[in-house]
């Protein structure tokens, strides 16, 4: 995962010896981890390069699609296999996913998009090219559902099936 931690870099240890120190201390340690689902729209979608191209028809269609592999390639795939293998060690691990819903933002569930919905600021946030088109009312609410979510996460290591979603959040517990 290019913008996440890497093997042999604090705090993760050396490739080699990973799989035995999971082993070890993954029951320690409650891990959350997941990703927006179109995380690469927020390089590909503000190219201004691209945008004339791409806005509609057949070019669309294969943004679209680009999108599509290299958020599965660069962080979908990544977080997966680290949320599988934590588990494997014996770590208890959610993995989220964040969807977009709303067609007025043509940028979509780009990297970063948690931020704002994490974060609740709207001063910060009000000019953000991210979230044009999204009204800060509807970031307000999906925004506090999750902070709520991972609030409980952060107390409980866990995230109960009763606790109130919103629904452009997908988590699941990763079992071995």
């Amino acid at each position: 995962m290019p913008f996440g931690l890497q093997y042999g870099f604090p705090p993760m240890a050396p490739e080699n010896k990973i799989r035995k120190l999971w082993k070890e201390h993954a029951a320690k340690y409650d891990v959350l981890i997941g990703l927006n689902d179109e995380e690469t729209a927020f390089y590909l979608r503000t190219s201004g390069a691209l945008q004339k191209y791409t806005e509609k028809g057949f070019g669309k269609k294969i943004l679209d699609k680009t999108i599509r592999l290299t958020t599965e390639k660069i962080y979908g795939k990544p977080a997966a296999e680290f949320a599988s293998s934590y588990a494997k060690a014996g770590g208890n691990v959610y993995l989220f996913r964040i969807f977009s819903k709303l067609e007025s933002n043509r940028i979509g569930a780009a990297h970063c998009l948690d931020l704002p919905l994490l974060f609740g600021n709207e001063e910060a946030w009000k000019h953000a090219e991210l979230l044009k088109g999204i009204p800060w009312a509807e970031i307000d609410k999906v925004g506090k559902k999750i902070r709520a979510i991972w609030a409980e996460f952060a107390r409980n290591g866990s995230v109960s099936e009763n606790s109130d979603k919103p629904e452009v959040l997908k988590i699941s517990r990763i079992d071995q």
